[in-house]
């Protein structure tokens, strides 16, 4: 098996990003949200500065339709959060319906 080479931040260019972005929130399988979800928490981690002006749209998940794409958006954000990779938004207090309730406490 081979390994994947590193991505350089000099690389990763925005427009990229921007593309990612463009895919977690509107392609049309809900697997392909959760996946660009979780990629973009990777890339959170990898390079923060770059991914800081995002964080709105990180947050934007949580509303996503798709119940599976909502936990997966829990999950990320909870783990940035915690590693102090991300702060706290008032994005949170939208999670407050039972429905939201529930996806955030099946997800822990």
């Amino acid at each position: 098996m081979k390994a994947l080479p590193h991505i350089k931040y000099s690389t990763f260019s925005e427009a990229n990003l921007q593309i990612l972005f463009t895919v977690a929130e509107s392609a049309p399988s809900e697997i392909v949200r959760s996946n660009c979800t979780i990629a973009l928490g990777d890339l959170a981690v990898r390079f923060p500065n770059l991914l800081e002006p995002w964080t709105e749209y990180i947050y934007a998940r949580l509303r996503d339709p798709s119940v599976p794409v909502r936990k997966n958006a829990v999950l990320v954000i909870s783990h940035l959060i915690l590693n102090d990779m991300m702060k706290v938004s008032l994005s949170l207090s939208l999670c407050s319906s039972p429905s939201h309730h529930s996806v955030i406490f099946q997800s822990l």
